[in-house]
């Protein structure tokens, strides 16, 4: 009896002093989540979000989803944020400012749910540095890919890692917390099915702490497992044109671009994540704590399901950083520095931000020299943080300050994403009140959110001609192979006739047009058949932007509008 009081005694005063950490870090929580939103209202919405925003808006208006409207992704893309859209039309509200309040929420609840599960687990307390960490990953880390469907997916699945690293420390767990927790890493692998190899990292470690027999009784398996069979059915049965279209568009199109292993493990996205990583196990003084494990193969589920995803696009990779950074959050001794090293940790990750953001320039360089002027100039004024114990030979590096600096790396990463057309939007916005649009373009990144933010409507039944642009990089990686050629080529064509459909039904006042000077363009604006739907439309204007030649040519009716064009 004893032992149980002792024991409740424990977890009454964790609990008391993880409450208290967190309310003395409140304001710190509260400034970041204001920075965050500054944030955001800078950046705007990142294209695919725009996109499916444009997606959910047709469909709530009749449109049939993958038969009118061709979109790539599986329905829970659309399903995601369909509420808030729907709730948008509604109440009259802007889509994106709803979308971007449930970003925020599925941020701050997931961590508030899986906070429940840590404190289980043995985080007793959270200093004003840690939480200013948290903090800053969930409402400042995913710069221009905030609200993107990886970001969500990544909160998503940080309950269910708390609620195994509670289960490895040997703390009880409700039944109808492991169901919540369970379905919502059901949804993230709905979102996206390669994010199943995270539960699947971390499995192994939770049988050897638990033992199987214990598992084939807990809550969240069958959880994950059911929420995945009635979502399979209700793409079945709710959504048959994915099937029968969309999937074989995928397989054929969609699923072979994909860059080289090797390439995806030197991305930029994923070093500054490794070393977020690596100071981990270079600085953490007991890795043996469950809430830092699970965290580390977390991230390793994640850098899988990067790797499966194959693209090598940045927003793929948020899950590995935020999981990555959060294992540091907890496993760093932030509250035994100095305030001058926290300081001087905190400046070097914005420095670091700051010059890769300014230049636009691969992470790792800036990641490495940050790290390695800050040591020296640390030590030479006498505030260097303390070494981990010694482990072999001396490191050139405290692990501070290489979180400080990679975690700078990937906040800059994540706020460099995006096609950049300044001035096309003020163009665009001079063609008509509500110009009708639609893209002679390659990427789903020119015309989202550029013709949203003018008011304009998107006339066309794709994003952009990527379907023509998979099918051709196909082609020309294997120009040997006659039979990829002949799969192919009638994908081209059907993209290239839905494009002239689209511009003779739907007579969009405006097209935009780019990028300029690539081989895609080249083919595209020689094309006999999209040359002669286009010969109505004159050129208009250009974006200034010489790493991102776009033009905007409008109805040549409209030209009477004085128009004043930009200079090529």
């Amino acid at each position: 009896m004893s032992s149980s009081l002792a024991t409740a005694g424990d977890v009454t005063r964790r609990s008391e002093s993880l409450a208290g950490s967190l309310g003395a870090a409140a304001p710190i929580a509260a400034i970041v989540l204001a920075a965050g939103v500054v944030l955001h209202l800078a950046f705007g919405t990142v294209g695919d979000v725009s996109w499916l925003i444009t997606v959910d808006e047709k469909w709530l208006h009749g449109a049939t989803p993958y038969r009118d409207i061709v979109e790539i992704n599986p329905p829970a893309s659309l399903l995601l944020y369909w509420p808030a859209v729907w709730l948008a039309r509604s109440t009259g509200l802007w889509p994106e400012f709803l979308v971007a309040c449930f970003g925020f929420a599925a941020a701050a609840l997931s961590l508030a749910f899986a906070a429940r599960f840590a404190r289980r687990a043995g985080v007793q307390s959270l200093n004003p540095a840690t939480v200013a960490i948290v903090a800053t990953i969930a409402f400042l880390l995913p710069g221009r890919s905030f609200d993107e469907r990886d970001v969500v997916a990544a909160f998503l699945g940080l309950p269910l890692l708390g609620l195994w690293a509670a289960r490895a420390a040997g703390a009880s767990v409700a039944a109808l917390e492991a169901l919540g927790a369970g379905a919502l890493m059901g949804v993230m692998i709905a979102l996206k099915p390669p994010y199943a190899l995270v539960p699947a990292a971390a499995l192994p470690y939770l049988i050897f702490k638990v033992g199987f027999r214990r598992l084939l009784f807990a809550a969240e398996i069958p959880a994950i497992a059911l929420l995945s069979l009635l979502y399979v059915a209700a793409v079945v049965w709710g959504f048959p044109a994915y099937v029968e279209d969309t999937l074989p568009l995928g397989v054929a199109v969609y699923a072979p671009i994909r860059d080289s292993v090797v390439e995806l493990l030197l991305n930029p996205s994923v070093l500054p994540a490794a070393a977020m990583a690596a100071a981990v196990l270079w600085g953490c003084r007991d890795l043996s704590k469950p809430p830092i494990v699970l965290l580390l193969l977390g991230a390793l589920g994640a850098l899988l399901a990067f790797i499966a995803q194959g693209k090598g696009w940045a927003y793929q990779a948020f899950p590995l950083a935020a999981y990555a950074a959060l294992a540091a959050a907890l496993a760093l001794d932030f509250g035994g520095l100095s305030k001058r090293t926290l300081v001087s940790a905190a400046g070097l990750a914005l420095v670091v931000c700051v010059a890769i953001v300014a230049t636009r320039r691969a992470p790792m360089l800036f990641l490495i020299c940050g790290a390695v002027g800050a040591e020296l100039v640390a030590r030479r004024f006498g505030f260097a943080p303390p070494r981990p114990p010694s482990k072999g030979a001396a490191m050139p590096l405290s692990p501070t300050f290489l979180f400080a600096a990679a975690f700078g790396a990937s906040v800059a990463v994540f706020a460099v994403e995006g096609v950049h057309s300044p001035g096309l939007d003020a163009a665009l916005a001079r063609v008509a009140a509500h110009p009708k649009v639609l893209a002679i373009s390659e990427s789903l990144g020119f015309g989202h959110p550029l013709v949203r933010s003018v008011g304009g409507e998107w006339v066309q039944r794709v994003p952009s001609l990527w379907i023509t642009a998979g099918a051709r990089r196909l082609i020309e990686e294997h120009p040997d192979d006659k039979a990829l050629t002949e799969r192919l080529q009638p994908f081209i064509e059907k993209d290239r006739d839905r494009l002239v459909e689209d511009i003779l039904r739907n007579r969009p006042d405006a097209i935009l047009v780019g990028k300029l000077g690539t081989r895609f363009h080249d083919w595209a604006w020689s094309d006999p058949k999209i040359t002669a739907a286009r010969s109505d439309y004159q050129f208009f204007a250009a974006n200034a932007d010489p790493d991102w030649p776009a033009e905007i040519w409008i109805r040549k009716d409209l030209l009477a509008l004085r128009a004043t064009t930009a200079s090529p």
